[in-house]
């Protein structure tokens, strides 16, 4: 098969050699190499072929060396960068050793020519090398350095060299990324294992040029080269010579054992005799010069020679010529072994391409008579003999070139000026390539016969770094420096895109135009120009860096990049292993928007850093700003947080003009890194776009949130790109390549406003903070505290909060804190972020929370930020006690979940909660400032005159002192009912004539009831009145079924449903019937009525059903807003993200209850609601469990326990078997031990730090 055939895409574009692109997810359980039997080392970096430690090289036994890795132990360890220097034969009778050849075809002058007849092995591993050669891996039959890199000829056919590596020549290669554990940019490109072959010409025969060989074993160093027959000239002008022979012979002692000695590899003195009588006899020599040669060596050693020395010798060498002569070849010793022996002992091979180069020189020399002398009808050498020469002048040693140069020159009328650029030219590239800098331009090298140099560029243009782009099929870019001839005009450095060398245009305006001197100075066509630069690029051995796309933690956690650079554990990073790169055709607001510069702040005063945290945190009412502060510290650690839960939840900040917010988020935005500019939420499509994807740490704020002004096309792309922004999704967009690129929404989002988000789904996934005007107002401790960070708060001429006399430079603080997230490991992150889910466990049984899962998270996310700021504080040496208390986090989690029921309540919420209050403490009236019409029918409604309820709630609030911040008028309640009501919700009628009031807003009672919390029927209608029968009429109760329907009552085309069951089993789905369309988990409810089966056909990235992780065996659950179609003549329920699903007790709805044997309370009322029946069952930690029997409860917690005892004995963990045993030892029933473990984890009690492995999350 054809070298091109194979090899990945190109480095760049178009320029590059042609290699199919071969992108697809290699995952390396379906590799086909055997990389668990290969040896690896330790290397220094990513594509640095250098070993990163003294690993004892290849005398050494590797089941023994220390710094000789297995695969296990690769993966097992936390480096990344690998070679490989031997493979693990199993089978002991064997050894197999790699060879493997290495193609530099980027080397050539013409790539793409170059291989165009050159084929290989399609039936053995081939990687591809980060600068686009390529490395055909084959083992041989052979022992540890069994050959030498120059017993192998390269074709001289060849346009590029091939280099000769492996372990049989004691030649480490770098280990391709595609294994499990090891990083880098080389990849495999023919996915086969790894051939063996009995002999090395069987691996030669492995890569042909034109049908012959491209590589030859010759271990004499040019046998078959040369005029006579056997490839020596009887002359002497051999390049292995007799004296070379008799020199290795030194270095191999003469007391060797006779037949074989195991301590030189199992030679014996009889080889070594034949191996002399194999050179002799090839040579065409004397067979008593090779007998007087064993004889001489053997006289070496004092008890080595005697009288038969000399007749063994005579019969040695005799069969050793007859064999020769009858090339008979099996069996046969030959002087290739005794050279291999003779260097393992510290012999040096003859470089034979000097002595070539000399043989070659003299030939012409002898040939040629001087130019001067030549007459007209003389001939002249031709041009392969001029390109022979040139090849041998540029191979001579020093020593031999000054002795020859003059007469070489007076022969070919080329100067010896002509000689030295062509040797400096000859070494440069073949180090470099043939399109290098030199005398300050970009030339190309080149020349028929002597080499010489034509400029590309007037300038000098080198490759800093590569750039490995985000997405499978974006491939590479490169930063690139120009350093200009002129000499006023400075250096530069770019990041340039593969498509800019696609158009020499493009070029120009990209890279040509940042200066006024630099210009193309080739003569070439353009076309030709930007091929050239392509395979320059593609050449050049320099750092691999991933790109990405956001402002973030990379990918390994150990950098955070941001567009001026990159961030370590100790500040900006001087060689970051990541980079930032813009998406699209340009950089967008987002990314000019981050102003930290990691290079100008790095030398952060620790002082200075604690000072900005502590002023921060006082700077609002505690349970204000402990939730922000908290949010903006969790933010960096988005992608962690996101792994764990596919969810980041945004952070929404609320208030009326004037309380301060705007200025508040302007010095959180400059602390985190990003100018004092928030995005418009109502700004362009493509500025909104990319605030919603230019990070995954950094926090990105919208402000001026104002639905009711904002069109509502704007405001639907706007929530779109919100939910898909903390659930991760993805929007295509359109490039200049007429295809599409998706852009991943990311970024921890920030919105502000003085209206509040009122969908419920948004708000439930958001952290929602009201602010109030208390702090702003003068004297009062957190605007002082406020004007200590930032200074006097002035408006600039575009209308944004600027500090122009903040004392701190509070970029500072981005630099220091993403420094510090960085730092942090996967370990330490998830037992921080679990350990935080306890808290959220804690509080929410302590005030009897019935939330879901997003509004756990939530609450999760702000004591996990709480903690990291306390965290942080202690490393820069803040004062805690002016940091948020533990007190000031219980505040501000019942301020965000809502406790007190006047935190989290949208103000139309809140004013409608207001009014029931207040009309039920007779501050309204019926009939003068509300009415109830339709009373007692299903079209129930509540009649309010806003205007008139609005001074009445006031005074309300006034006259009892609460702490609720309404809006400035009447009128902005309206402008909101009237919003709603265009939206179908409970607000049915604004502006509406009603008898004694005048225009009314009417409210849907029952809706208002389900969806208004603190709003009441009573406060309006007597729902308790007895008619004559003694019935109570007017009554609020769902009846017997709690407000659930029967399961057994379903039809096929119900609708939406509530139901309350029992889960008797769910499970995944077969991965076929989820490919085909299929659902993806299924499983069926039962009620006291009946069983109907439920399906759930896609979820993830927030689409899922709220309170999806509670279907498990033998839960009880309630289902609220479930569609119900029919299927196969049945009713089935089908889960989708407007489902929610929360625990209930035995005996709710139509559950049956409990029996007592169970040790769980028959509930006497089965109209009980969930909500009413709710005394949720807590584990001896606190943590919340679900409502479950008791029996259960025992059992899981004696499982958590059984983890909890087990992982004190293991630091990565408790085994799971072990875990199994201990809990089996404590009575648990195996046959429930796995459902008791998914429960754990579905809560998170308990997850797996790594493979096979648990561990808790709170101990017992």
């Amino acid at each position: 098969m054809r070298i091109d055939d194979f090899g990945g895409r190109r480095l760049l574009t178009d320029g590059g050699v042609d290699l199919p692109d071969h992108e697809e997810e290699k995952e390396p359980v379906d590799l086909a190499v055997d990389y668990e039997r290969l040896w690896y080392i330790k290397l220094r970096g990513e594509d640095d072929k250098r070993p990163a430690e003294s690993w004892g090289g290849y005398d050494q036994d590797f089941e023994d060396a220390e710094c000789v890795y297995t695969h296990d132990e690769v993966v097992k360890s936390p480096h990344e960068w690998w070679g490989v220097v031997g493979y693990r034969e199993e089978d002991p009778r064997m050894s197999r050793e790699l060879l493997i050849f290495d193609l530099d075809t980027h080397k050539a002058d013409d790539p793409e020519a170059a291989v165009k007849n050159l084929t290989v092995n399609e039936g053995t591993l081939i990687v591809r090398s980060q600068s686009g050669g390529h490395h055909v891996w084959h083992t041989v039959t052979a022992q540890k350095g069994a050959f030498k890199e120059s017993d192998f000829e390269i074709h001289e056919d060849l346009e590029f060299d091939i280099d000769v590596r492996g372990s049989a020549v004691s030649h480490h290669v770098v280990a391709p990324a595609d294994i499990a554990g090891v990083g880098g940019s080389y990849e495999v490109v023919n996915n086969e294992s790894i051939r063996n072959k009995l002999a090395v010409e069987d691996v030669c025969c492995r890569v042909q040029l034109a049908g012959e060989p491209a590589v030859e074993y010759n271990p004499t160093r040019g046998f078959g080269n040369g005029d006579g027959e056997s490839g020596y000239e009887p002359d002497g002008d051999e390049w292995l010579l007799e004296d070379d022979v008799k020199e290795a012979l030194e270095h191999v002692p003469a007391s060797l054992k006779y037949s074989a000695d195991d301590e030189y590899g199992g030679l014996g003195w009889r080889d070594v005799g034949f191996a002399i009588a194999d050179y002799y006899a090839r040579t065409g020599a004397e067979s008593e010069d090779a007998v007087d040669t064993i004889v001489e060596w053997s006289k070496t050693a004092p008890d080595a020679f005697d009288e038969d020395t000399e007749r063994h010798a005579f019969n040695i060498v005799k069969s050793g010529f007859e064999s020769v002569e009858a090339e008979d070849d099996d069996d046969r010793v030959t002087v290739g072994t005794l050279l291999s022996v003779a260097e393992a002992n510290g012999w040096e091979w003859p470089n034979v391409e000097e002595r070539k180069a000399l043989r070659d020189v003299r030939a012409f020399i002898d040939e040629w008579g001087l130019a001067e002398d030549r007459g007209e009808d003389d001939d002249s050498p031709g041009k392969d003999e001029m390109q022979t020469l040139a090849r041998a002048v540029a191979r001579l040693t020093e020593e031999d070139y000054k002795e020859y140069a003059d007469e070489v020159s007076a022969r070919v009328s080329a100067g010896t000026d002509t000689m030295d650029r062509h040797r400096e030219l000859w070494d440069i590239r073949a180090d470099k390539g043939s399109v290098v800098n030199h005398a300050g331009k970009l030339s190309k090298i080149h020349g028929i016969v002597w080499l010489t140099t034509t400029p590309i560029f007037n300038f000098e243009f080198d490759v800093d770094s590569i750039l490995e782009l985000p997405g499978e099929d974006e491939g590479r870019s490169s930063t690139v420096k120009v350093a200009p001839s002129e000499p006023n005009e400075p250096e530069f450095e770019i990041k340039v895109e593969p498509r800019v060398f696609n158009d020499a245009r493009r070029f120009k305006d990209t890279v040509l135009s940042q200066m006024y001197s630099t210009v193309i100075e080739s003569d070439r066509s353009d076309a030709d120009v930007m091929d050239m630069v392509r395979q320059y690029i593609a050449a050049r051995d320099v750092p691999v860096r991933e790109g990405q796309y956001e402002m973030g933690l990379s990918d390994d956690g150990e950098e955070f990049v941001v567009p001026s650079g990159s961030i370590g554990p100790d500040g900006g990073e001087d060689n970051p292993g990541h980079t930032y790169v813009d998406q699209g055709s340009q950089t967008n607001a987002t990314i000019r928007s981050f102003s930290a510069e990691p290079d100008e702040n790095d030398e952060v005063d620790d002082d200075d850093v604690a000072r900005m945290l502590e002023l921060a945190s006082q700077s609002r009412l505690p349970e204000r700003i402990t939730p922000i502060l908290s949010w903006f510290a969790a933010a960096p650690f988005r992608p962690l947080i996101f792994e764990q839960t596919a969810t980041f939840n945004p952070l929404g900040v609320f208030g009326r003009s004037g309380s301060g917010k705007t200025a508040t988020l302007a010095a959180f935005n400059q602390m985190w890194g990003m100018s004092n500019e928030p995005l418009a939420v109502n700004a362009s499509k493509f500025a909104t776009l990319t605030g919603f994807t230019s990070s995954r740490g950094v926090p990105v704020w919208f402000d001026e949130y104002r639905p009711e002004a904002t069109p509502d096309y704007i405001m639907d792309r706007w929530h779109t790109w919100f939910k898909k922004a903390a659930t991760g999704g993805v929007e295509p967009r359109g490039n200049q390549s007429m295809g599409t690129d998706d852009w991943h929404l990311r970024s921890p989002i920030v919105v502000s406003g003085e209206s509040e988000i009122t969908n419920d789904a948004e708000r439930r996934r958001s952290v929602m903070v009201n602010v109030t005007t208390k702090p702003t107002q003068d004297g009062h401790p957190a605007r002082d505290a406020f004007k200590d960070l930032v200074g006097d708060v002035t408006t600039d001429d575009a209308g944004n909060v600027v500090f122009p006399e903040a004392e701190f430079e509070l970029q500072d603080f981005a630099v220091a804190y993403y420094a510090w997230v960085a730092d942090m490991s996967d370990d330490e992150f998830r037992a921080a972020w679990y350990d935080a889910r306890e808290k959220v466990a804690e509080f929410a049984a302590e005030h009897d929370l019935d939330l879901g899962d997003t509004e756990l998270q939530g609450l999760q996310t702000v004591v996990f930020g709480h903690r990291r700021v306390v965290s942080f504080a202690q490393t820069v040496g803040a004062d805690l006690s002016k940091l948020p208390s533990a007190d000031d986090l219980d505040a501000a989690l019942k301020l965000v979940a809502d406790v007190d029921g006047d935190g989290r309540q949208p103000h139309e919420h809140q004013f409608l909660s207001l009014v029931s209050r207040a009309a039920a403490a007779g501050y309204l009236e019926d009939a003068t400032d509300y009415r109830v019409v339709h009373e007692g029918k299903a079209n129930e409604e509540l009649r309010v005159n806003v205007t008139r309820a609005f001074d009445k709630v006031s005074k309300f609030t006034r006259d009892h002192d609460l702490n609720e911040d309404l809006l400035q008028s009447a009128s902005d309640y309206k402008t909101r009912f009237e919003q709603l009501e265009d939206e179908g919700t409970f607000v049915t009628v604004t502006k509406q004539p009603t008898q004694g009031i005048s225009r009314c807003t009417g409210i849907d009672m029952d809706r208002g009831v389900e969806e208004i919390a603190g709003f009441a029927r009573e406060s309006f209608v007597d729902v308790d009145d007895e008619d004559d029968d003694g019935e109570i009429v007017n009554s609020d109760s769902d009846g017997g079924g709690g407000g659930a329907t029967p399961i057994g009552s379903l039809d096929e085309d119900e609708g939406y449903v509530t139901v309350t069951a029992e889960v008797v089993d769910w499970s995944a789905t077969p991965d076929e019937v989820a490919q085909a369309g299929g659902p993806i988990e299924s499983g069926s409810l039962t009620d006291v009525t009946g069983r109907v089966d439920v399906v759930v056909f896609a979820y993830g990235l927030g689409d899922e059903p709220d309170g999806i992780s509670h279907l498990c065996e033998e839960e009880t659950v309630r289902v609220k807003n479930a569609e119900v179609t029919g299927y196969d003549g049945s009713p089935q329920i089908i889960l989708d993200k407007g489902t929610t699903i929360t625990p209930v007790q035995r005996g709710v709805g139509y559950i049956p209850p409990a029996e007592a044997e169970d040790g769980q309370a028959v509930i006497e009322s089965a109209s009980e609601t969930g909500q009413e029946s709710q005394d949720a069952a807590r584990t001896d930690g606190g943590e919340y469990t679900g409502l479950m029997t008791e029996s259960q409860r025992e059992r899981v917690g004696a499982v958590k326990n059984a983890v909890s005892t087990v992982e004190e004995k293991y630091d990565a963990g408790a085994p799971v078997e072990e875990v199994r045993d201990r809990a089996k030892e404590e009575g648990v029933d195996m046959d429930k031990f796995d459902h008791a473990m998914e429960k754990l984890r579905r809560k998170g009690d308990v997850y797996e730090p790594q493979d096979g492995r648990l561990r808790a999350t709170g101990g017992d």
